[in-house]
Parts: structure tokens; C-alpha cells; sequence
């Protein structure tokens, strides 16, 4: 895989989101061990992979809070699991077609549409920010998964993840 190269929905992982609570295997509050074995990896290559708050496994970008519990799960997605919501695949999507079924989906539930950090859309309510990805001259969503306090407080996401385009 080169790296412009986004893979198709049939090769990744399915995954799915269930708002504040976690994606896929993931649950928000999970500690390094219970996502080591919930990913299939050991704790010890989980922790060699980068600090025990900024955590990367295979597409997906881990992050905990400071106690060291799943806070944050952010998806590559040129390499990551697909993420449905409702049906909906969230992963390697057009950002305008996706802010706009956002906007339509939160309405239709009575909940507060707002964009965040960096002009992205996003819901307090599903702790979800829909962020974007560079893969050559498109970008693409990269969807960023919250757990409550995170996403009532953007300020606790670590900053290296704003720096990711």
C-alpha cells in the first residue's frame, strides 16, 4: 500500500460506534490491558508504541485520559477500521456530504450540531468530531471518538491530535 493510497471498505474491519461509549472492540474507560486484548495485541506492544497517554495500533489512534483510561479513539482513514453509525459508514467519506448528514442526522434527534477545533463538525452529545485527513489531493473524514468528559471539554485532547490533516 503506498502512501496516498486509501484501502477499500471491503478490506478493512467493520467496526461500530455507540456514542460515548466507545467504537468497534473499544469501550471508553478501558484500561492499556483491556485494550491490548481487546485489540488482540499484548500490553507491553501496545506501550512500546508511543507514550502510555498517545497510543497507535494499526489505523487507529489511541488516547488516555490522565488516569490512563481510553478517552479517545481517532481513525486513519486511509488504513483504519470502517466505522458505521446507524448504518452510516463514517471512515474515508466526502467531508461536505458527511457535515451535511450530520447536521441532518443531529436535527432529526433534537441535538446541538457545533464545529469544533479546527471548523470540523461535531456532536457533544455522540462525542464525535467528523476531522478530516490529506490522502494526496483529497481529504477525506477521519473520525475522532470521545468519551463524555472529552467531548464536553475539547481542551483535554491531547494537541498532537489537531496537528493531524
Amino acid at each position: 500500500m503506498g502512501w496516498w493510497d486509501v484501502k477499500d471498505d471491503a478490506e478493512r474491519e467493520q467496526w461500530q460506534f455507540v456514542p460515548l461509549v466507545g467504537v468497534g472492540p473499544l469501550r471508553f474507560g478501558m484500561s492499556h490491558t483491556d485494550v491490548a486484548r481487546a485489540l488482540g495485541r499484548s500490553p507491553e506492544d501496545l506501550r512500546r508504541r508511543s507514550s502510555a497517554l498517545d497510543v497507535k495500533h494499526e489505523g487507529v489512534q489511541l488516547y488516555f485520559d490522565v488516569q490512563e483510561l481510553l478517552a479517545g479513539v481517532a481513525i486513519d482513514m486511509r488504513t483504519g477500521p470502517q466505522v458505521t453509525l446507524d448504518g452510516t459508514e463514517l471512515v474515508a467519506r466526502v467531508p461536505s456530504v458527511m457535515e451535511k448528514w450530520l447536521e441532518n442526522y443531529l436535527t432529526a434527534k433534537a441535538l446541538p450540531f457545533y464545529y469544533a477545533g479546527n471548523y470540523e463538525p461535531g456532536s457533544v452529545d455522540l462525542g464525535f468530531i467528523l476531522r478530516v485527513q490529506r490522502a494526496d489531493d483529497r481529504l477525506l473524514t477521519r473520525p475522532l471518538f470521545l468519551n463524555e468528559a472529552w467531548a464536553d471539554d475539547i481542551e483535554r485532547i491531547p494537541r498532537n491530535e489537531w496537528a493531524i490533516h
